[in-house]
């Protein structure tokens, strides 16, 4: 028996010696490669041929695909979704699930049967689903149900790698769509410098937009749920990789996570000039404290905030700003930009310095600076008066909100010279120039809310461009100032779902409480009105022009949109006695012009056509009024490009 015992002995240590001495990856358990049950007998390219745009499609044969996850919903920017590639084209799958990266993840090779699915597009995104169902009155593309993805989906092997195609900008298109691209030499365009993926404040998705250097675009956008939602864009020039999408006629990518974006080199002048794109805040940074000129080539784009024809800035001082700050132009000669204009100057060589604590851009000639726009808007800060004062050098020379002020002078009534704004312990000057269009009108004998231009002349004060600036709540100072004889709004500039503050226009709530808002979506600017979620079971919301002058003849035009229709909501009117104030005690009279129909596609502006008001000769006001309740009529309303102009 000790025999048997020594011999198994060892033997079993002959065994550890041997298998000391063997290479070590045999320690390693083996990896079991997942194998899809069944082959391919067709690809994503012939199943996007069988799409009809705008047909919900039901596919009847035994189609089976082999394809690659490129894109999950691990980091949020992907919702409800998976996208998949193969050697053909790429395309989304609708899920009603969550959380699919655990079963599919990226890089996950997955068996795809096909019969029994739907086919269909969003605004141009070919996409397979499940059924329809019914939002409202139009037909939607279900997602697969969790308790069919057995049936549908199925796992095949890990870590499969799709090499990303790369392209240029331009030479994106539909054979692209859904899959995997790759961009070089590229950057976020200066004026998005200083934002973050999403808006996680808003809580509202974005699109920021990537330019080349041959200023060539594509919009980026990404979810308010994205895990890097709050990171700020890189300011440097780079690679983007992701996935290529369209929305109508918008060019989207779609990136995975932040590691998509590999910006480490200097940008380029794409986006404008020639030279090196700076925001406005990345130029007030350069002030040391003592003037100097800039060297650089740096180029600024800003949309000009004050009013030249409301006489209360000098004729050779423009305020511009971006969405980073704002800064004072001082040129040699007086210059021609109107209010709302944007424009565009090249810095080298301009003198960077403070004029009575204002800082500035001075010694410009006007022909270094260039207009690249008009009828742009700048939505005003709201600001308490005592955030103005403790943070004056950041909203210099922004357009600023204060609520709720009083208005008065130690001595005489009216604008000229120096005010006072009080707002509870909190004062500052308010300033009006004696040339100054409303510098006799008197000033408001009640509480006041003012849109002014942050400014300093040794001390702070404040400036507005006329009386469109003040609403009052009574007494004078509100509701006046100079009539318009032209405009041109197209909303650019505004923040998404924030109330639609415009200079001189009213936007009132007359029944229920929902208002005008700015709207943004794939890069475009509008205003929007619906009756959908209002607290109040009706609605009636007013957007109304600043006051028109008639003295010479007007044409009037716009563009509307509708979505989700379900009612005729929407009309517009022009009113001879309205006062700034009370729209129900003025008479209004309709308009005749072209409304989006419900024959006409969801979210596809309609042009008015030129709306002739020869035959009103005095002053009035034109008003858009949107009309609904939130249980049955909710059709959704857009409007874009508001011009008036001098027959």
């Amino acid at each position: 028996m000790k025999k048997y015992i020594f011999l198994l002995s060892l033997f079993l240590l002959s065994s550890i010696s041997f298998y000391s001495c063997i290479k070590h990856d045999f320690d390693e358990p083996p990896i079991v490669v997942a194998s899809l049950p069944f082959p391919a007998n067709s690809t994503i390219l012939n199943i996007k041929a069988l799409h009809q745009p705008g047909k919900f499609v039901n596919i009847t044969d035994d189609l089976n695909l082999h394809a690659v996850v490129i894109a999950d919903d691990r980091t949020g920017n992907f919702y409800k979704k998976l996208v998949v590639q193969d050697s053909t084209a790429g395309i989304e799958i609708l899920i009603n699930s969550t959380g699919l990266y655990l079963d599919y993840p990226e890089g996950m090779k997955i068996g795809i049967k096909c019969k029994g699915m739907t086919i269909s597009d969003y605004n141009g995104t070919v996409q397979l689903g499940y059924g329809t169902y019914l939002d409202g009155s139009n037909q939607r593309l279900s997602g697969i149900e969790a308790s069919l993805l057995k049936t549908l989906l199925f796992k095949g092997p890990t870590g499969q790698h799709i090499t990303p195609k790369e392209l240029t900008i331009g030479a994106l298109s539909k054979p692209h769509l859904s899959t995997l691209i790759k961009l070089t030499n590229v950057e976020f365009s200066r004026s998005e410098i200083g934002k973050t993926y999403a808006d996680v404040i808003g809580g509202r998705t974005q699109n920021l937009t990537i330019t080349d250097c041959g200023n060539q675009t594509i919009l980026l956008r990404s979810s308010n749920f994205a895990t890097f939602a709050g990171v700020s864009v890189p300011d440097k020039n780079g690679s983007i990789v992701g996935v290529f999408n369209v929305f109508g006629q918008d060019a989207q990518l779609f990136i995975r996570d932040t590691s998509d974006v590999r910006f480490g080199q200097a940008p380029c002048s794409a986006g404008g000039g020639s030279g090196i794109d700076k925001t406005i805040s990345e130029i007030r940074s350069l002030f040391t404290g003592a003037a100097s000129n800039i060297s650089e080539s740096f180029v600024i784009k800003g949309i000009v905030t004050s009013d030249k024809d409301g006489k209360n800035f000098n004729t050779q001082n423009l305020i511009i700003q971006d969405a980073t700050a704002g800064i004072a132009l001082r040129f040699t000669a007086a210059h021609s930009f109107a209010l709302g204009d944007e424009v565009q100057l090249n810095l080298n060589g301009i003198e960077l310095s403070e004029f009575r604590g204002l800082l500035q851009l001075n010694n410009i000639a006007t022909s270094k600076v260039s207009k690249i726009g008009s009828g742009k808007t700048v939505a005003s800060k709201e600001l308490t008066l005592l955030e103005l004062n403790t943070n004056f050098e950041k909203y210099e020379s922004q357009l600023i909100k204060l609520v709720d002020v009083s208005i008065s002078k130690t001595s005489g009534t009216t604008y000229s010279g120096t005010s006072i704004v009080k707002q509870g312990n909190e004062t500052i000057d308010l300033f009006t120039a004696s040339a100054a269009t409303f510098a006799a009108d008197p000033l408001p004998t009640k509480s006041a809310t003012i849109t002014c231009i942050a400014g300093q002349f040794t001390s702070k004060q404040v400036l507005i461009r006329g009386l469109y600036d003040v609403v009052s709540s009574g007494g004078g100072g509100g509701g006046g100032g100079n009539p318009s004889d032209s405009f041109n709004i197209s909303f650019d500039g505004l923040a998404n779902n924030a109330t639609l503050d415009l200079s001189g226009w009213v936007n009132q709530a007359t029944v229920g409480t929902r208002v005008w808002l700015a709207k943004v979506f794939s890069g475009n600017v509008y205003a929007q009105a619906t009756a959908f979620n209002d607290t109040n079971n009706e609605a009636e919301m007013w957007l109304i022009t600043p006051k028109i002058n008639g003295a010479t003849p007007k044409t009037f035009s716009f563009e509307s949109a509708k979505a989700f229709w379900v009612h005729d909501g929407l009309e517009v009117v022009i009113s001879t006695n309205f006062d700034g104030t009370n729209i129900k005690s003025a008479t209004w009279t309709t308009l005749p012009c072209t409304l989006a129909k419900q024959s006409d596609a969801d979210n596809t502006f309609v042009p008015s056509g030129t709306i002739d008001l020869s035959n009103f000769t005095g002053q009035y006001h034109i008003g858009f009024v949107y009309k609904g309740n939130k249980a049955v009529n909710t059709t959704t309303y857009r409007l874009d490009n508001i011009q008036l102009k001098n027959k």
